[in-house]
């Protein structure tokens, strides 16, 4: 009996060795997987503050708008009135960032609108690639881009653009720049712009 019971005690106590063994283990196991989640953050935080950044900004704030006299009413003293004038949109496409970008694609519409800014989707539609050719971006180093008004020819009646003045209609500019980083990482830049018209005062491009 005395022998049956030496059995027992000693099962006993390898199983609480056992048991403190796994749990050691897991603490480690733990400790291990919040050491890797740490050097993860902290190799995302060094590339995260060296990475490319890439910034859309309208080269014209303040464009002004040439529809086309239709041979009605006062002649216009601007020529660009008298010929036909495609608008566009000029953006600049600048690397703010302390490592170089490899611009993959460049999508901008420019598009003639009765919808007000709130009542736009929040999802716009990036169709239309206007650059699929891949091009670098020094730190620092900026390109331009002219995305033509979705009207015919880019050009706009006078009608069009007195319902601009009267905010009737709106003219907005948006897109998005898909790039890549000197660490293979995608990232994107979306942007969007419209015309805004107070009365009596300028036309300016707002963010």
């Amino acid at each position: 009996f005395s022998g049956l019971v030496g059995q027992i005690w000693m099962y006993r106590k390898q199983s609480q060795i056992m048991s403190e063994s796994l749990r050691i283990s897991a603490q480690q196991a733990k400790a291990a997987e919040l050491a890797a989640i740490a050097s993860q953050q902290s190799s995302d935080a060094l590339m995260n503050g060296d990475r490319a950044w890439i910034t859309v900004e309208s080269a014209i704030p303040s464009p002004k708008l040439y529809p086309l006299w239709e041979g009605s009413g006062p002649v216009p003293t601007d020529p660009n009135s008298l010929n036909p004038f495609s608008h566009g949109f000029p953006a600049i496409i600048k690397n703010v960032g302390k490592t170089p970008a490899r611009v993959e694609e460049v999508y901008i519409q420019y598009l003639l609108l009765d919808q007000k800014p709130g009542s736009l989707p929040e999802e716009p539609n990036y169709a239309g690639v206007l650059n699929e050719q891949s091009f670098l971006l020094s730190p620092n180093q900026d390109t331009s881009v002219l995305a033509f008004l979705s009207t015919s020819g880019g050009l706009l009646t006078m009608n069009q653009a007195n319902a601009i003045y009267s905010q009737q209609a709106f003219l907005y500019a948006y897109g998005v720049v898909k790039y890549k980083d000197v660490y293979d990482r995608e990232h994107e830049t979306r942007f969007g712009y419209v015309y805004d018209f107070p009365q009596g005062g300028l036309i300016n491009f707002e963010q």
